[in-house]
């Protein structure tokens, strides 16, 4: 194994740490948010009600659907951002040899 696969793996393991401390932040908002909104405050009973039961289902699906349209919204942004770099950098070039000539 060389220094480059090794700074690799270092790169790799960063990004799955990061992904891993991101699922844990969305994780604790959703279930406080979902508590919050379903959890019933008189705590009469010792078990979940059904009531509590099936708003926290929608609440956690409605979290989570929300979630996912964010991130294809922002993984377009971020697309679209590349491209547009992408272009940049082409026309800088092109503008570089022009004037090499």
């Amino acid at each position: 194994m060389g220094f480059f696969d090794r700074a690799d793996d270092d790169d790799a393991m960063h990004a799955v740490m990061m992904e891993a401390e991101m699922m844990q932040v969305m994780f604790t908002k959703m279930a406080s948010s979902c508590f919050e909104k379903c959890a019933n405050r008189k705590h009469k009973e010792p078990d979940i009600s059904l009531g509590e039961m099936s708003c926290a289902d929608r609440c956690v699906g409605k979290y989570l659907d929300a979630s996912q349209k964010i991130g294809l919204v922002i993984n377009s942004f971020n697309e679209e951002q590349a491209k547009l770099m992408q272009s940049q950098q082409e026309m800088q070039q092109a503008y570089a040899s022009m004037g090499r000539n």
